[in-house]
């Protein structure tokens, strides 16, 4: 499909988004399949709100709707509820509370899941406060006989408006690794640290979206569980991110699904940056290149699968779907204009308000704690004790920024800790109504200073013990 197909390609009037500008004529592209990283997406047909008819492929033109509306279709991927179509609650502020949903529900423990330890009954065995106004308690239950019984849990609450949270990463590209006290080394007002979320540990690419500023470094439009956070707030909020794009040209527009993501999507077409920082990606049969505003070159299959050069952004799609036709109309030279933004929803209120613009995303895997409720997994991986950390919000919109370790190794690996819903167990006993996974096992790591621009103090575990190098961190700083 191109110019010389003689066909009418029609473009397509973009939604207006009421809280995020930025977002407006991108908007119409945004998918309803939001969901948890962790599933697989059922065939579930052309779903209310969805939007798969594309003006360059000469489809009839659907009446776009609102993106935050788009992406509230679905809450779960394996819960397959939606939202009423006029959701007219009001839309709370980025810095509001979490909301707590049928808080005096029996809480019994699910069959088969690994409950937590009476760790939290006991008193504290030290307590001590930071600067800006957060606070650290730490349980210990010291030697055991046996050591998968010894537990170290820390928490330091950080009261609404005072820490202002931030994302921090070794680099623009993202395999990368660093440990966290090293990213944070010449961050001087970061008062806690903790590791952040999951990466592939062969790519060493982090597995969620992230977002260092104004533009995505990595998103797709299926949308995954994250943290959105907004530095003039103080204040970050477990939201549903999903990437919404175009690629504009005098031949029409396509829609783009997502970005240095592990696999082609099949929503739209897929770009790669320099900051996809492995040596090779996912490509179809045709990887348009830009550079520049403009059709550099068009690779093949094999040679648009190596890492793009500084400058350079690889566009490529599935073989077989309409946006692989679509790409063949582009040749070298076109003038080209590549627009994405990430879109997100508020994940921890019912009616799914739409957020503004984040400062910055950070992707994570399990909800630990949702309304008020543990609703952590069971599996037999999951059953395990193992060393966690979580970001976690109070009812008063403080957050908690908790880790747990033990002492026992196995093998190499550190064993000990909480299983995964122990660990939201743990989480709720402090006060959380809303708590996400970070990563665990030999990332966790969670580091203080107790003096403004001090030393930084590791708390989970001694600070003698090697910290692993992770993709990205959590800091928490004061002004």
């Amino acid at each position: 499909m191109g110019s010389n197909t003689g066909r009418n390609l029609r473009r397509c009037t973009a939604p207006t988004v009421a809280a995020g500008a930025a977002m407006a004529m991108i908007g119409a592209y945004a998918t309803a399949t939001m969901g948890s990283s962790e599933a697989s997406v059922p065939d579930l047909g052309v779903l209310p709100g969805e939007h798969r008819a594309l003006p360059l492929l000469g489809l009839d033109q659907i009446e776009p709707r609102e993106v935050g509306e788009l992406l509230a279709g679905l809450s779960e991927r394996t819960a397959l509820r939606f939202l009423p179509e006029d959701v007219t609650a009001p839309v709370p502020t980025a810095a509001a509370a979490p909301q707590v949903r049928n808080a005096d529900k029996a809480n019994a423990v699910p069959a088969g899941c690994r409950p937590a330890t009476k760790l939290l009954r006991e008193d504290p065995v030290k307590r001590f406060n930071l600067p800006g106004g957060a606070w650290v308690r730490i349980w210990d239950t010291g030697s055991k006989s046996n050591p998968m019984q010894e537990t170290r849990l820390v928490a330091v609450r950080i009261p609404k408006g005072t820490l202002a949270p931030s994302v921090l990463t070794p680099s623009s590209a993202l395999g990368a690794l660093a440990t966290p006290a090293s990213m944070a080394a010449g961050e001087k007002k970061a008062v806690v640290v903790i590791n952040g979320g999951v990466y592939d540990t062969s790519t060493k690419i982090p597995t969620g979206a992230v977002q260092v500023g104004s533009k995505p470094r990595k998103a797709d439009s299926l949308g995954t569980r994250a943290i959105a956070i907004y530095d003039g707030l103080k204040s970050a909020v477990v939201a549903r991110t999903g990437l919404t794009g175009v690629l504009s040209s005098d031949k029409g527009e396509i829609p783009v699904a997502a970005i240095n993501w592990e696999q082609l999507s099949r929503q739209g077409i897929t770009a790669y940056t320099r900051s996809w920082n492995a040596p090779k990606h996912p490509a179809g049969p045709r990887t348009v290149v830009v550079r520049g505003g403009k059709v550099r070159a068009v690779l093949s299959k094999a040679a648009g699968t190596r890492r793009p050069a500084s400058g350079e952004t690889f566009l490529t799609a599935p073989r077989g779907t309409t946006f692989a036709k679509a790409l063949q109309a582009l040749r070298v030279g076109d003038k080209v204009s590549l627009t994405t933004a990430v879109a997100s929803v508020r994940e921890d209120h019912s009616d799914r308000p739409e957020l503004d613009v984040p400062s910055a995303v950070l992707g994570v895997s399990a909800a630990l704690v949702r309304y008020g409720h543990v609703t952590a997994p069971c599996s037999a991986r999951d059953n395990q004790l193992r060393p966690r950390s979580a970001l976690a919000w109070t009812a008063d919109g403080d957050m908690l920024v908790v880790a747990i370790a033990g002492r026992a190794i196995s093998g190499g690996t550190r064993f000990g800790g909480a299983s995964a819903y122990g660990w939201g167990q743990y989480l709720k006993q402090l006060g959380a109504v809303s708590a996400v996974n970070l990563d665990g096992g030999g990332s966790t790591a969670l580091l203080v200073r107790r003096t403004p621009g001090g030393k930084l103090e590791r708390l989970d575990r001694s600070d003698k013990d090697a910290q692993r190098p992770v993709a990205n961190a959590l800091a928490f700083k004061t002004d």
